[in-house]
């Protein structure tokens, strides 16, 4: 935990260090671009696209000059948003700021002496990173400001989605899933790989059952492993899936269905769904009380009579169920439980289906009809119940939250490339960059 913290805090203040660029930038020899009356240096702009460097060696499949286009893109959108600020007097006041920091330090469990240390260690203070949250902030909200009155959810939207999120949080998948993966090896030529996604493709449409003619001009063994690579994971669900697989995942997919292809890892993965279970999911806890009868010499019937028997005065209030665990725990037939498991919440889910049944038959404070265990028998006896499961209005609210979502970077692109017509922009980077104004795509 403590090497995420110190992880957390080393991006915050890397971020800080190069993300000093918005507005009012410092005098310096070069400047790269001009904004109205604002610029920024050739060096910040360089210091941001070498932050990228890393992902861009990663992911090889993103194109250099579209990654840095969309650098460039919000660049100025942040320039911009500062600007506006400016012009209206919009502010935050330092105690916010403060107090923003020290809720990140709570909520990330982080030391405040290990803050102020990996801070120095980074070559900043306090102050830069106070600004930086504050410029980060301000942006947020001069964006949230511009577009937020622009954007229409409509009712058919919210319904529909709301409706699958109900689905997917009441329904619980098992997959039976077969990984294929098709490797490429590193420093691979263009031809190779392209020659890998076609091998890809036709292996989609063999899955698919579809008429597929390969051409004669491509020689490609379908079964090599060297090509081609496969691995049952049998049944699993998203909780055990493979982590980079999980976003894959979701109530929409069916059986048969091929997902992919998907680049990772040097390679491309298809995912093949064989099979799925569904089944319905309450969140619920219950509070029971049980007796537990251990198997003895009596036979199977004498001592079933004697459970019953057991059960009968209780329910006829000769004996209260608690006045019978106490009763009969010292008799070697029956043994009584541990006191903390006897009386603590347990999801529904942890029982087996058999018991799960028994309980949601059961009223509060009725008592079970007796339950075969490998190892004796059970009655039960139900104490309490707490439904968990989420309130429709819970639903809403999230469906309305993630169409917002969507709408605003919508929204926002349209008034950023809007706005950018009464902008004036100098933009004064060589050709090395190729990142011209006119070129950046909205």
């Amino acid at each position: 935990m403590k090497i995420k913290q110190i992880i957390f805090i080393i991006t915050l203040c890397f971020l800080t260090y190069y993300n000093n660029l918005y507005a009012s930038f410092q005098m310096i020899d070069q400047v790269g671009i001009i904004i109205n009356n604002d610029m920024i240096t050739k060096k910040d702009i360089c210091n941001l696209i070498n932050v990228f460097d890393t992902q861009k060696k990663q992911y090889s499949c993103i194109d250099s000059n579209f990654l840095n286009k969309i650098i460039i893109k919000n660049l100025f959108m942040n320039n911009i948003s500062l600007q506006i600020s400016k012009n209206y007097n919009i502010y935050i006041p330092d105690k916010n700021i403060n107090n923003i920091i020290n809720n990140i330090l709570i909520n990330f469990n982080i030391n405040i002496d290990i803050f102020n240390k990996e801070l120095i260690n980074n070559k900043t203070n306090y102050d830069e990173y106070h600004n930086f949250i504050k410029k980060e902030l301000i942006i947020n909200l001069i964006k949230l400001e511009i577009v937020k009155n622009n954007i229409v959810i409509f009712d058919e939207e919210v319904d529909s989605l709301k409706k699958f999120l109900y689905m997917k949080d009441r329904k619980k998948i098992q997959y039976n899933i077969t990984i294929f993966y098709i490797p490429i090896k590193k420093n691979t030529l263009k031809s190779n790989f392209n020659k890998k996604l076609y091998l890809t493709k036709i292996l989609i449409n063999k899955f698919k059952n579809h008429n597929f003619i390969l051409s004669s001009k491509v020689n490609i063994n379908f079964y090599k492993k060297k090509d081609i690579q496969v691995k049952d994971l049998g049944w699993i669900t998203q909780d055990t899936c493979p982590e980079k697989f999980i976003k894959y995942l979701d109530y929409s997919v069916h059986v048969k269905d091929i997902i992919g292809p998907i680049y990772l890892d040097s390679g491309f993965y298809l995912l093949r769904i064989n099979n799925l279970k569904i089944y319905n999911y309450v969140n619920k806890k219950v509070l029971i009380k049980y007796i537990f009868f251990k198997k003895n010499n009596l036979n199977k019937k004498l001592l079933i009579n004697k459970i019953n028997n057991i059960r009968n005065i209780i329910i006829d209030n000769e004996i209260s169920f608690e006045q019978a665990i106490n009763l009969f725990s010292d008799e070697s037939k029956l043994i009584q439980s541990q006191n903390k498991v006897n009386n603590k919440w347990i999801p529904l889910e942890n029982f087996s289906s058999d018991i799960k049944k028994v309980i949601n038959k059961l009223k509060i404070n009725e008592i079970s009809s007796i339950i075969k265990n490998d190892n004796g028998y059970f009655l039960l006896k139900l104490i309490n119940v707490k439904n968990l499961s989420k309130k429709d209005s819970f639903f809403e609210k999230k469906a309305k939250d993630i169409i917002f979502s969507q709408k605003f970077f919508q929204e926002l692109n349209h008034w950023f490339f809007t706005y950018l017509s009464g902008v004036y922009i100098n933009n004064l980077l060589n050709n090395n960059y190729q990142l011209n104004y006119n070129n950046i795509d909205s």
